[in-house]
């Protein structure tokens, strides 16, 4: 009989020792724990100016099929760090929604709505940077890549002045006039050339920085002189873009920007 129940206990011990516990509950990978969510979303509070936005065109292997080119009208972006944000597509034009921040395959990525999301390549205390990819229109097994890179704003960057950002593949033939027209449609507008500058090669990008005050209701006009047809500005405002218009005249390429509204 002890016999019996020595080996009952043996059995049992066995068995417990087989047993298996609970499974680890496998997290959603779409899901990050909280703790990360609030640490990307501290990060990610403030504002993000100097947007620049640019893409290119690759195949499956990665040749690129199209270069780098630069795109007009970039957003910049201020988060509340709490799910909404303010996207100020330009100096006169700004919307406020929602964003959110989540994980797939260990990557983290932004969200500002259905079939807007973008992954987070770098977001730390000085720079955020974004890319979207997506099939690319009318070129077969080839992708288009989007990228977006902003600045976290400053206590200069509240100064009344404006930034023109500039890239070339010749930054040696590049002219840049700038041209402030104060308050037009007054009796008398007044137009003056504020500066000049003469690239030099291997400067780009680069940026002009214009200490000058702008008051509301100017009209800032960026001539350009440039042979090279790969060049391309982005005119800034308190780091967000001054929304513009592009032409030619008389050979040259002129950006015109919409009248700044009022403080």
């Amino acid at each position: 009989m002890k016999s019996f129940i020595y080996a009952l206990i043996a059995v049992a011990l066995i068995a417990t020792g087989c047993k298996k516990g609970p499974s680890p509950v496998k997290p959603d990978d779409n899901k990050p724990p909280v703790d990360k969510i609030a640490e990307l979303n501290k990060k990610i509070t403030g504002k993000w100016l100097y947007p620049t936005f640019r893409s290119k065109v690759v195949d499956n292997t990665g040749t690129v099929l199209i270069p780098d080119f630069y795109i007009g009208h970039a957003s910049a972006f201020e988060f509340d760090g709490n799910n909404t944000f303010t996207e100020y597509a330009s100096v006169q034009i700004t919307n406020t929604s929602t964003y959110l921040i989540h994980k797939k395959n260990g990557l983290n990525y932004l969200d500002f709505g259905p079939g807007n999301s973008f992954r987070i390549q770098t977001l730390n205390d000085t720079t955020l940077e974004l890319t979207d990819t997506i099939p690319a229109n009318g070129i077969p097994n080839a992708k288009q890549i989007y990228y977006y890179k902003h600045i976290k704003m400053k206590a200069a960057d509240t100064a009344a002045k404006f930034r023109v950002w500039v890239t070339s593949d010749s930054i040696n033939t590049l002219f840049t006039y700038i041209t402030n027209a104060i308050r037009p449609g007054a009796p008398l507008s007044i137009h003056k050339i504020v500066d000049y500058k003469l690239g030099l090669a291997g400067q780009s990008p680069f940026y002009y920085v214009y200490d000058h005050a702008i008051l509301p209701g100017d009209l800032v006009t960026l001539s350009m002189d440039c042979l090279q047809p790969r060049t391309f500005c982005y005119i800034y405002y308190k780091g967000v873009i001054i929304y513009d218009y592009r032409f030619t005249q008389n050979g040259l390429w002129k950006i015109v920007s919409n009248p700044i509204p009022p403080n």
